[in-house]
């Protein structure tokens, strides 16, 4: 009988989407299994648009939340050697760019930094990055839209969060929804 009720449950979530996605339906675009919040929703709009706003209002600028299975996603990062773009130009140093990229979606989805750092970021955030996956079936990530190519959606990463935790290109962010 348990496992009836769950099913049904489980349907009636699945068609019905949460109330979260309901809610903001520009800034929430999946299910978010209960790892999102009110605040992680508001503080994207209150970003993009510091003036009086109403909630459902579309804003093409604004940042997206969309969690998948954590099975799906992998992060993953490219290292080079160069010039030190933070410091001295003769000074050869280690550099990445990380991508996030979620498979078996329709279409696939590639979250990309803003930039290329120094190797210890990339290490820290796939540190971090496996930390906050570990045992969770799920992940909710956030960014700005970019372009669609090849059947590949392009974003620029902004956050992820588990029912672990948060990690943000700007520290703040994920301080401010605790």
């Amino acid at each position: 009988m348990n496992l009836f009720i769950l099913y049904i449950l489980s349907l009636t979530h699945a068609w019905g989407g949460s109330a979260l996605q309901k809610k903001y339906p520009h800034g929430l675009l999946t299910d978010d299994y209960g790892i999102l919040n009110d605040r992680d929703l508001l503080a994207d709009i209150e970003d993009a648009n510091p003036t009086p706003y109403r909630i459902n209002e579309f804003q093409p600028a604004f940042r997206r939340w969309q969690c998948f299975p954590t099975k799906n996603v992998s992060f993953e990062y490219e290292t080079w050697k160069a010039n030190d773009p933070m410091g001295s130009a003769s000074i050869i140093v280690d550099l990445c760019v990380f991508s996030i990229e979620v498979k078996n979606t329709k279409p696939t989805h590639s979250y990309g930094g803003r930039r290329a750092y120094r190797l210890a970021f990339c290490k820290g955030m796939e540190k971090n990055w496996n930390r906050l996956i570990k045992n969770e079936l799920y992940v909710c990530l956030n960014g700005h839209p970019g372009s669609f190519n090849n059947g590949e959606k392009h974003w620029t990463w902004e956050q992820f969060k588990t029912s672990k935790g948060c990690e943000s290109y700007f520290l703040e962010s994920c301080k401010r929804l605790k």
